[in-house]
Formats: structure tokens, C-alpha cells, sequence
């Protein structure tokens, strides 16, 4: 049987409830792990791994001297400077 694998900005995810992803590197550098699994996989006749994300937060820079940062614990936000 045939696979095709994919990653990052073209990946989509089908099945019982489809999802597209934010374009990010957070999730490419996720969806990475998955994939090396799976060709992995594939290649030993071993069952696929479907993919899982897990938000790790948010950072923002604010110009030079500022930035942002939201965390997915108990909407923790954190703002500052250096």
C-alpha cells in the first residue's frame, strides 16, 4: 500500500473530524516527529501514528524592547520588558 506524508503548510488532517492547523513552526516542527514515525511505520508494515497537536502558547515580539507571551496554563500572560 501507498502513503503520502506531508507536513506544515500543506498538511491537512481527515478523517472523523478534519483539521487544519495554524501555520506555524510549532506545528510543523510537531507534525515532523509524526511523520519520521510514520515513513517508519510504513516501511516495517507497522500501524500509523495520527497526528496529535498540543498548543504550546504564544510569543509575540513588540518592536525592539517589548514582547508577549501567552501560555495554555490557566491563561497565564506574561508582558514585560528585558
Amino acid at each position: 500500500s501507498s502513503y503520502v506524508f506531508a507536513l506544515g503548510d500543506v498538511a491537512v488532517q481527515e478523517g472523523e473530524q478534519q483539521s487544519k492547523y495554524s501555520l506555524t513552526a510549532q506545528v510543523a516542527f510537531q507534525q515532523s516527529d509524526y511523520v519520521a514515525w510514520n515513513v517508519w511505520s510504513s516501511i516495517n508494515k507497522q500501524p500509523l501514528l495520527p497526528f496529535q497537536y498540543q498548543h504550546l502558547g504564544d510569543m509575540m515580539s513588540l518592536g525592539q524592547n517589548e514582547a508577549t507571551v501567552g501560555l495554555p496554563v490557566g491563561g497565564l500572560n506574561l508582558t514585560g520588558l528585558p
